[in-house]
Protein backbone atom coordinates (compact mmCIF):
# COMPACT_ATOMS: atom_id res chain seq x y z
CA UNK A 1 0.00 0.00 0.00
CA UNK A 2 1.50 3.42 -1.03
CA UNK A 3 2.17 5.41 1.96
CA UNK A 4 1.94 9.55 1.47
CA UNK A 5 3.91 12.32 2.84
CA UNK A 6 1.95 13.86 5.61
CA UNK A 7 0.62 17.47 4.72
CA UNK A 8 1.78 19.26 7.68
CA UNK A 9 5.51 18.28 6.78
CA UNK A 10 5.35 20.99 3.79
CA UNK A 11 3.51 23.78 6.30
CA UNK A 12 5.76 23.38 8.76
CA UNK A 13 8.68 25.03 6.62
CA UNK A 14 6.49 28.52 6.68
CA UNK A 15 7.65 31.38 4.69
CA UNK A 16 11.21 31.48 2.94
CA UNK A 17 13.79 33.47 4.47
CA UNK A 18 13.99 37.34 4.03
CA UNK A 19 17.03 39.28 4.53
CA UNK A 20 19.16 37.47 1.40
CA UNK A 21 17.69 35.37 -0.90
CA UNK A 22 19.27 31.85 -0.23
CA UNK A 23 18.56 31.78 -4.70
CA UNK A 24 20.76 33.66 -5.80
CA UNK A 25 23.00 35.87 -3.41
CA UNK A 26 21.99 35.62 0.72
CA UNK A 27 23.15 38.31 2.77
CA UNK A 28 26.72 38.57 3.23
CA UNK A 29 27.75 36.94 0.05
CA UNK A 30 29.67 38.45 -2.36
CA UNK A 31 28.49 39.98 -5.44
CA UNK A 32 29.53 38.73 -9.08
CA UNK A 33 31.90 41.56 -9.29
CA UNK A 34 33.82 40.80 -6.13
CA UNK A 35 34.77 37.14 -7.02
CA UNK A 36 38.32 36.75 -9.06
CA UNK A 37 38.65 35.35 -11.78
CA UNK A 38 41.23 33.50 -13.28
CA UNK A 39 41.40 32.51 -17.35
CA UNK A 40 43.35 30.46 -18.94
CA UNK A 41 43.00 29.36 -22.99
CA UNK A 42 43.74 26.04 -22.67
CA UNK A 43 43.76 24.72 -26.17
CA UNK A 44 41.22 25.41 -28.91
CA UNK A 45 37.73 24.58 -28.14
CA UNK A 46 38.84 24.60 -24.69
CA UNK A 47 38.90 27.50 -21.63
CA UNK A 48 39.76 27.41 -18.25
CA UNK A 49 37.94 29.90 -15.24
CA UNK A 50 38.62 29.95 -11.90
CA UNK A 51 36.20 32.30 -9.70
CA UNK A 52 37.18 31.95 -6.05
CA UNK A 53 35.74 34.21 -3.14
CA UNK A 54 38.29 37.20 -2.20
CA UNK A 55 41.65 35.92 -0.62
CA UNK A 56 40.63 38.07 2.35
CA UNK A 57 38.49 35.35 3.26
CA UNK A 58 41.96 33.67 4.48
CA UNK A 59 40.45 29.89 4.13
CA UNK A 60 41.43 27.77 0.98
CA UNK A 61 38.64 28.09 -1.79
CA UNK A 62 37.09 24.04 -2.82
CA UNK A 63 35.13 23.61 -5.49
CA UNK A 64 35.06 20.70 -7.84
CA UNK A 65 36.16 20.83 -11.97
CA UNK A 66 33.24 21.26 -14.00
CA UNK A 67 33.09 20.90 -17.74
CA UNK A 68 30.37 22.84 -19.63
CA UNK A 69 29.24 23.12 -23.33
CA UNK A 70 29.45 27.17 -22.84
CA UNK A 71 28.09 29.15 -25.74
CA UNK A 72 31.17 31.94 -24.93
CA UNK A 73 33.22 33.13 -22.52
CA UNK A 74 30.28 35.07 -19.98
CA UNK A 75 28.28 32.17 -20.24
CA UNK A 76 30.91 30.16 -18.76
CA UNK A 77 32.17 33.34 -16.60
CA UNK A 78 28.34 33.57 -15.49
CA UNK A 79 28.12 29.75 -14.49
CA UNK A 80 31.26 30.28 -12.06
CA UNK A 81 29.61 33.33 -10.57
CA UNK A 82 26.41 31.51 -9.55
CA UNK A 83 28.49 27.88 -8.78
CA UNK A 84 30.98 29.48 -6.49
CA UNK A 85 28.53 31.14 -4.80
CA UNK A 86 26.49 28.12 -3.88
CA UNK A 87 29.79 26.89 -2.82
CA UNK A 88 30.64 29.24 -0.50
CA UNK A 89 27.33 28.86 1.01
CA UNK A 90 27.25 25.40 1.26
CA UNK A 91 30.70 25.84 2.96
CA UNK A 92 28.92 28.18 5.77
CA UNK A 93 26.17 26.79 6.33
CA UNK A 94 27.77 22.92 6.84
CA UNK A 95 31.09 24.52 8.51
CA UNK A 96 33.35 22.91 6.35
CA UNK A 97 36.04 25.36 6.74
CA UNK A 98 36.65 26.52 3.16
CA UNK A 99 35.79 29.50 1.16
CA UNK A 100 33.78 28.93 -2.54
CA UNK A 101 35.06 28.46 -5.62
CA UNK A 102 34.38 27.00 -9.24
CA UNK A 103 36.43 25.50 -12.05
CA UNK A 104 34.74 25.68 -15.18
CA UNK A 105 36.16 24.31 -18.06
CA UNK A 106 34.19 25.58 -21.45
CA UNK A 107 34.24 22.83 -23.70
CA UNK A 108 32.40 20.10 -25.03
CA UNK A 109 33.06 17.08 -22.67
CA UNK A 110 32.82 14.70 -25.65
CA UNK A 111 35.56 16.17 -27.55
CA UNK A 112 38.04 18.23 -25.00
CA UNK A 113 41.70 17.30 -24.74
CA UNK A 114 41.38 16.23 -21.35
CA UNK A 115 45.24 16.59 -20.87
CA UNK A 116 45.66 19.93 -21.90
CA UNK A 117 42.81 20.32 -19.76
CA UNK A 118 44.29 19.02 -16.66
CA UNK A 119 47.92 20.02 -17.10
CA UNK A 120 46.10 24.01 -17.26
CA UNK A 121 44.09 23.35 -14.12
CA UNK A 122 47.53 21.65 -12.36
CA UNK A 123 49.42 24.89 -13.35
CA UNK A 124 46.66 26.87 -11.47
CA UNK A 125 46.71 24.87 -8.59
CA UNK A 126 50.28 25.08 -8.13
CA UNK A 127 50.26 29.03 -8.79
CA UNK A 128 47.72 29.44 -6.05
CA UNK A 129 49.93 27.41 -4.22
CA UNK A 130 47.38 25.48 -1.88
CA UNK A 131 44.80 28.31 -1.14
CA UNK A 132 42.30 26.21 -3.67
CA UNK A 133 41.46 23.12 -3.78
CA UNK A 134 39.78 20.73 -6.45
CA UNK A 135 38.00 17.65 -7.34
CA UNK A 136 35.45 15.58 -9.31
CA UNK A 137 32.35 17.72 -10.37
CA UNK A 138 29.97 16.92 -13.70
CA UNK A 139 31.88 16.10 -16.73
CA UNK A 140 35.08 15.17 -15.26
CA UNK A 141 36.34 11.60 -14.42
CA UNK A 142 37.42 9.14 -11.40
CA UNK A 143 40.12 9.06 -13.95
CA UNK A 144 41.02 12.50 -14.22
CA UNK A 145 41.06 13.43 -10.76
CA UNK A 146 43.44 10.44 -10.29
CA UNK A 147 45.64 11.77 -13.10
CA UNK A 148 45.41 15.58 -11.86
CA UNK A 149 46.52 14.44 -8.35
CA UNK A 150 49.48 13.31 -9.96
CA UNK A 151 50.40 16.96 -11.42
CA UNK A 152 49.18 18.90 -8.24
CA UNK A 153 49.01 18.12 -4.66
CA UNK A 154 46.14 20.84 -4.38
CA UNK A 155 43.76 17.93 -5.49
CA UNK A 156 41.04 16.26 -2.96
CA UNK A 157 39.72 12.53 -3.50
CA UNK A 158 43.02 11.67 -5.99
CA UNK A 159 45.51 8.66 -6.54
CA UNK A 160 45.45 7.77 -2.76
CA UNK A 161 41.25 8.09 -1.75
CA UNK A 162 39.11 5.62 -1.44
CA UNK A 163 35.89 7.24 -1.10
CA UNK A 164 33.88 8.29 -3.78
CA UNK A 165 32.50 11.58 -4.13
CA UNK A 166 29.30 10.85 -6.01
CA UNK A 167 28.74 8.15 -3.25
CA UNK A 168 29.37 10.75 -0.59
CA UNK A 169 26.74 13.23 -2.73
CA UNK A 170 23.96 10.54 -2.80
CA UNK A 171 24.42 9.81 0.93
CA UNK A 172 24.00 13.04 1.83
CA UNK A 173 20.60 13.51 -0.19
CA UNK A 174 19.36 10.47 1.39
CA UNK A 175 20.50 12.49 5.01
CA UNK A 176 18.29 15.12 3.30
CA UNK A 177 15.27 13.17 2.32
CA UNK A 178 15.14 11.61 5.88
CA UNK A 179 14.99 14.43 7.26
CA UNK A 180 12.19 16.02 5.21
CA UNK A 181 9.70 12.81 5.25
CA UNK A 182 10.90 10.69 8.00
CA UNK A 183 13.29 7.59 8.49
CA UNK A 184 10.52 5.29 6.98
CA UNK A 185 10.82 5.12 3.03
CA UNK A 186 8.73 2.19 2.05
CA UNK A 187 5.73 3.40 0.13
CA UNK A 188 6.54 6.89 -0.35
CA UNK A 189 6.98 7.88 -3.87
CA UNK A 190 10.11 9.58 -5.35
CA UNK A 191 10.85 10.88 -9.18
CA UNK A 192 14.99 11.28 -9.39
CA UNK A 193 15.22 13.88 -12.59
CA UNK A 194 18.84 12.84 -13.80
CA UNK A 195 20.29 9.33 -13.78
CA UNK A 196 23.57 10.33 -14.57
CA UNK A 197 26.42 9.35 -11.96
CA UNK A 198 25.10 11.26 -8.77
CA UNK A 199 21.44 9.83 -9.85
CA UNK A 200 21.70 6.51 -10.42
CA UNK A 201 23.24 6.18 -6.97
CA UNK A 202 20.48 8.38 -5.16
CA UNK A 203 17.76 6.31 -6.82
CA UNK A 204 19.57 2.90 -6.01
CA UNK A 205 19.96 3.92 -2.38
CA UNK A 206 15.99 4.63 -2.39
CA UNK A 207 14.96 1.60 -3.57
CA UNK A 208 17.47 -0.28 -0.89
CA UNK A 209 15.05 1.72 1.51
CA UNK A 210 12.02 0.15 -0.12
CA UNK A 211 10.26 3.46 -1.55
CA UNK A 212 8.90 3.76 -5.15
CA UNK A 213 11.28 4.91 -7.31
CA UNK A 214 10.03 6.84 -10.63
CA UNK A 215 13.15 7.90 -13.32
CA UNK A 216 13.54 10.47 -15.69
CA UNK A 217 16.78 11.36 -18.05
CA UNK A 218 17.74 13.02 -21.09
CA UNK A 219 18.44 9.43 -22.52
CA UNK A 220 16.00 7.68 -21.98
CA UNK A 221 18.08 4.40 -21.48
CA UNK A 222 19.92 6.04 -19.07
CA UNK A 223 16.97 5.95 -16.93
CA UNK A 224 16.01 2.35 -16.61
CA UNK A 225 17.63 1.75 -13.52
CA UNK A 226 17.23 -1.45 -11.60
CA UNK A 227 14.03 -1.87 -9.13
CA UNK A 228 12.71 1.75 -11.01
CA UNK A 229 9.80 2.62 -13.24
CA UNK A 230 11.32 5.02 -16.40
CA UNK A 231 8.87 8.19 -16.74
CA UNK A 232 8.22 7.14 -20.59
CA UNK A 233 9.70 9.81 -23.32
CA UNK A 234 5.98 10.83 -24.00
CA UNK A 235 5.11 11.87 -20.72
CA UNK A 236 5.75 14.71 -18.84
CA UNK A 237 8.00 14.25 -15.84
CA UNK A 238 6.35 16.92 -13.84
CA UNK A 239 3.13 15.46 -14.53
CA UNK A 240 4.00 12.77 -12.30
CA UNK A 241 2.57 12.73 -8.63
CA UNK A 242 5.12 12.20 -6.22
CA UNK A 243 5.76 12.68 -2.34
CA UNK A 244 9.10 14.10 -3.39
CA UNK A 245 11.24 14.86 -6.62
CA UNK A 246 14.87 14.71 -6.23
CA UNK A 247 16.89 16.88 -9.06
CA UNK A 248 19.96 15.22 -10.11
CA UNK A 249 20.11 16.92 -13.30
CA UNK A 250 21.66 20.05 -13.66
CA UNK A 251 21.77 23.63 -12.71
CA UNK A 252 18.42 25.70 -13.68
CA UNK A 253 16.30 23.47 -14.83
CA UNK A 254 13.30 24.88 -12.80
CA UNK A 255 11.61 27.89 -14.19
CA UNK A 256 8.29 29.57 -12.91
CA UNK A 257 6.45 27.70 -15.44
CA UNK A 258 7.39 23.89 -14.35
CA UNK A 259 7.46 25.21 -10.82
CA UNK A 260 3.54 25.89 -10.95
CA UNK A 261 2.77 23.18 -12.10
CA UNK A 262 5.36 20.57 -10.87
CA UNK A 263 2.76 17.51 -8.96
CA UNK A 264 5.26 16.60 -5.67
CA UNK A 265 4.69 17.43 -1.96
CA UNK A 266 8.70 18.33 -1.41
CA UNK A 267 11.33 19.00 -4.04
CA UNK A 268 15.56 18.36 -2.89
CA UNK A 269 18.15 18.97 -4.81
CA UNK A 270 21.80 17.03 -5.47
CA UNK A 271 22.15 19.39 -8.38
CA UNK A 272 23.52 23.14 -7.64
CA UNK A 273 21.42 25.74 -8.36
CA UNK A 274 18.05 23.89 -9.49
CA UNK A 275 16.17 27.25 -9.91
CA UNK A 276 15.85 29.50 -12.88
CA UNK A 277 15.98 32.56 -10.15
CA UNK A 278 14.00 33.06 -6.83
CA UNK A 279 10.68 33.56 -8.80
CA UNK A 280 10.95 29.45 -9.84
CA UNK A 281 11.36 28.87 -6.28
CA UNK A 282 9.01 31.02 -4.35
CA UNK A 283 6.26 29.53 -7.02
CA UNK A 284 6.84 25.60 -5.64
CA UNK A 285 6.83 27.09 -2.12
CA UNK A 286 3.42 28.92 -2.24
CA UNK A 287 2.21 26.14 -3.70
CA UNK A 288 2.89 23.95 -0.74
CA UNK A 289 5.83 22.02 -1.52
CA UNK A 290 8.66 21.76 0.39
CA UNK A 291 11.70 23.29 -1.02
CA UNK A 292 14.80 22.23 0.69
CA UNK A 293 17.87 24.50 -0.76
CA UNK A 294 20.50 22.89 -2.82
CA UNK A 295 23.63 24.38 -0.69
CA UNK A 296 21.83 22.28 2.34
CA UNK A 297 20.92 18.67 0.46
CA UNK A 298 24.22 18.43 -1.88
CA UNK A 299 26.91 18.88 0.73
CA UNK A 300 27.89 15.17 0.91
CA UNK A 301 31.39 15.77 -1.41
CA UNK A 302 32.15 19.09 0.30
CA UNK A 303 31.92 17.07 3.40
CA UNK A 304 34.47 14.40 2.57
CA UNK A 305 36.21 17.21 1.19
CA UNK A 306 36.59 18.94 4.40
CA UNK A 307 37.44 15.47 6.68
CA UNK A 308 40.34 14.98 3.68
CA UNK A 309 41.69 18.69 3.85
CA UNK A 310 41.41 19.15 7.86
CA UNK A 311 41.15 15.49 9.10
CA UNK A 312 43.65 14.05 6.85
CA UNK A 313 45.32 11.05 8.86
CA UNK A 314 41.86 10.16 10.11
CA UNK A 315 40.31 10.38 6.57
CA UNK A 316 43.24 7.98 5.05
CA UNK A 317 42.42 6.06 8.24
CA UNK A 318 38.85 5.39 8.36
CA UNK A 319 36.79 2.58 5.98
CA UNK A 320 34.79 4.95 3.25
CA UNK A 321 31.51 4.03 4.66
CA UNK A 322 32.09 5.89 7.65
CA UNK A 323 32.80 8.88 6.13
CA UNK A 324 29.57 8.47 3.54
CA UNK A 325 27.97 7.91 7.09
CA UNK A 326 29.31 10.96 9.15
CA UNK A 327 28.25 12.76 5.38
CA UNK A 328 24.78 11.17 5.85
CA UNK A 329 24.24 12.37 10.02
CA UNK A 330 25.89 15.82 9.22
CA UNK A 331 23.01 16.71 6.02
CA UNK A 332 20.47 15.15 8.12
CA UNK A 333 21.42 17.12 10.92
CA UNK A 334 21.56 20.83 9.53
CA UNK A 335 18.64 19.59 7.17
CA UNK A 336 16.61 19.43 10.47
CA UNK A 337 17.74 22.41 12.01
CA UNK A 338 16.70 24.23 8.79
CA UNK A 339 13.71 22.82 8.52
CA UNK A 340 13.02 23.99 12.28
CA UNK A 341 14.51 27.70 11.41
CA UNK A 342 16.12 28.20 8.18
CA UNK A 343 17.57 32.05 9.38
CA UNK A 344 19.53 29.87 12.20
CA UNK A 345 21.28 28.06 9.55
CA UNK A 346 22.17 31.05 7.15
CA UNK A 347 22.90 33.06 9.89
CA UNK A 348 26.05 30.97 9.95
CA UNK A 349 26.93 33.05 6.48
CA UNK A 350 28.62 35.64 9.15
CA UNK A 351 30.55 33.21 11.17
CA UNK A 352 33.98 32.53 11.01
CA UNK A 353 34.12 28.70 10.64
CA UNK A 354 34.66 26.91 13.59
CA UNK A 355 34.64 23.36 14.47
CA UNK A 356 34.74 22.37 10.57
CA UNK A 357 34.33 18.61 9.65
CA UNK A 358 37.81 17.03 10.27
CA UNK A 359 37.13 17.75 14.25
CA UNK A 360 33.41 17.00 13.97
CA UNK A 361 34.88 13.42 12.36
CA UNK A 362 36.83 12.30 15.05
CA UNK A 363 34.20 13.14 18.03
CA UNK A 364 31.39 11.26 15.55
CA UNK A 365 32.89 7.86 17.03
CA UNK A 366 29.40 6.80 18.61
CA UNK A 367 27.28 7.85 15.86
CA UNK A 368 29.56 6.34 12.67
CA UNK A 369 29.28 3.03 14.79
CA UNK A 370 25.11 3.14 15.10
CA UNK A 371 24.71 3.97 11.83
CA UNK A 372 27.56 1.46 10.38
CA UNK A 373 27.17 -1.19 12.80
Amino acid sequence: MERRLPQQTAASYGPPPRGGDITEHPAGTPGPEEYETIRVEVCPGATLFVVTEPATTRRPANGGLRLLACADDTEAIRAGHLLAGRARVKHAVHRTGFAGAALIAGADPRRVDRTALLRATAAVLDGLDGTLRTGRDAGTTAEDVRYLATLSRHVLGGTSCRVDPVRATARGVLGSVRAVVGDRLDGLSFLVHGTGAVGAEVAELLCAARAGVRTHDLDPARAIRPGCRAVPPDEPWWRVPVDVVVVCSASEVIDPGLAGVLRAGALVSAADAPFTGPEAEHVLRSRGTVVLPDVVSSAGAAVCDSVEHHGTAAFHRADPEELYAFAEHLVHRTTVDFLADPRSVLGRLGEVSAGVCGARFLGAGDVLRAVVG
